[in-house]
C-alpha cells in the first residue's frame, strides 16, 4: 500500500542516509522521497524535482510516521 501511495503523490516524507562502505555518512536527505527499487546496487530516487542515484552504497530509509 505504501509503494502505491508513493507513486500517487510523488514520494512520501522519508529519511533517507547514504552510507560508504566504511560505515561512514556520505549523505543525508529529508522530506518528501520517491524511492525506486533498483537492481544491482544502485540506489535511485527523486526528491524537490531532482533526480539522484547511488551506486555501491548502503542506504537506509526510515518512513516518517502519518499523522
Amino acid at each position: 500500500i505504501k509503494d502505491l501511495k508513493s507513486d500517487l503523490s510523488n514520494g512520501i516524507e522519508r529519511t533517507l542516509t547514504v552510507y560508504t562502505a566504511t560505515g561512514e555518512v556520505m549523505a543525508q536527505y529529508k522530506g518528501k522521497i520517491d524511492l525506486a527499487s533498483t537492481e544491482g546496487g544502485i540506489v535511485k530516487f527523486d526528491l524537490n524535482g531532482k533526480r539522484y542515484m547511488y551506486y555501491n552504497c548502503f542506504v537506509e530509509v526510515i518512513e516518517e510516521e502519518e499523522p
